[in-house]
C-alpha cells in the first residue's frame, strides 16, 4: 500500500474513531435501551466512551448513579473493556469488565457491597427470606460459554440471617476463591457465629457444581432446624452435599 493510502485510511480511522468516542451518551442509549434488559438509566450525560446516569433502576431496584467508561486503548489487545461504579445509600459496586473478540469475558476486577435482599434470586427461597450484607472482592472471573472457569478473591455475608418466617441471626459466613485446572474452588468457613459452617465448593468448567460440607448448632435452638438440609450425626454434625449445574438453575436435593 503506497504511504499516501496509508495515511489517508488512518485519517478516516481515526476520525471515524472520534465521531464514536464523542457520540452522546443519550442517544447512544436510545439505540441500545431495549438490549439492555432491565436496567434503566434516567439523567443521562456525557459521551459514549465516557459518562453517567443520574439514577440507574436494575429490576426496579434503585442502584444510585451510575458512571462509565469504555477503555478505548484495550482495542489494540483485542478486547473492549467497561468500568463501572455505582453508589446508592445500601449498596456500593465497582466493577471492571471485558469481552474479547473470541467471546471470552473476564471480570478484573469486581468489589463492593450489596445486601441480599437486592440480589435477584439470593433474597428468598420460597417462603425463606435471607437478610445481610453481601460483601465482594472478586478478580480475575473468567467465563467462557456462559460457565465460570476460573477466579480469584472472596465473598463475606455479614450479618448472616432469615428475615422470614422467623428471624434468625447466624453470624458471619466467608468464601476464599482460587483456580486450577479442575476449576474454581471456594473454601467456606464461619467467623464463630451461633452457627458453625465449614465446606468446599467446586464449580466445573462444564457448569456443574459440587459443595460438601459441615453444619453445627453451637446454639441447641438451631440444632431443630439443621434437620431439615440433613441428619445430624451423634456429635451434632450435619454433613451436607449438593450437585447441579449452576447455568440450568439446579437446586439441592
Amino acid at each position: 500500500m503506497k504511504p499516501a493510502i496509508r495515511y489517508a485510511v488512518a485519517v478516516i480511522v481515526g476520525y471515524l474513531f472520534f465521531l464514536v468516542a464523542s457520540f452522546p451518551a443519550s442517544h447512544a442509549y436510545g439505540f441500545f435501551k431495549n438490549g439492555l434488559g432491565s436496567l434503566h438509566l434516567y439523567g443521562i450525560e456525557g459521551s459514549l466512551w465516557s459518562g453517567q446516569a443520574a439514577q440507574a433502576d436494575f429490576r426496579q431496584r434503585n442502584l444510585g448513579p451510575l458512571k462509565w467508561e469504555l477503555l478505548a486503548r484495550k482495542l489494540l489487545l483485542g478486547r473492549l473493556e467497561l468500568v463501572l461504579h455505582t453508589q446508592s445509600d445500601t449498596s456500593r459496586i465497582n466493577l471492571a469488565i471485558s469481552r474479547a473478540f473470541t467471546g471470552t469475558v473476564r471480570i478484573r476486577q469486581l468489589d463492593g457491597a450489596v445486601p441480599l435482599a437486592e440480589l435477584p434470586g439470593l433474597a428468598s427461597f420460597g417462603p425463606v427470606k435471607t437478610q445481610g450484607l453481601l460483601n465482594m472482592d472478586l478478580r480475575d472471573v473468567t467465563v467462557k460459554n456462559g460457565f465460570i472457569t476460573g477466579g480469584a478473591g472472596r465473598l463475606i455475608w455479614r450479618g448472616a440471617g432469615v428475615a422470614a418466617p422467623q428471624p434468625v441471626a447466624l453470624g458471619d459466613f466467608e468464601m476464599n476463591f482460587s483456580s486450577d485446572a479442575s476449576g474454581v474452588k471456594g473454601v467456606l468457613r464461619d467467623s464463630g457465629g451461633p452457627l458453625q459452617a465449614q465446606g468446599t465448593l467446586l464449580l466445573k468448567p462444564d457448569g456443574a457444581y459440587q459443595f460438601a460440607g459441615t453444619l453445627v448448632a453451637r446454639d441447641p435452638q438451631f440444632a431443630e432446624g439443621l434437620k431439615f438440609l440433613g441428619t445430624p450425626g451423634p456429635n451434632g454434625v450435619t454433613n451436607v452435599t449438593w450437585s447441579g449445574n449452576y447455568a440450568g438453575g439446579a437446586k439441592p436435593p
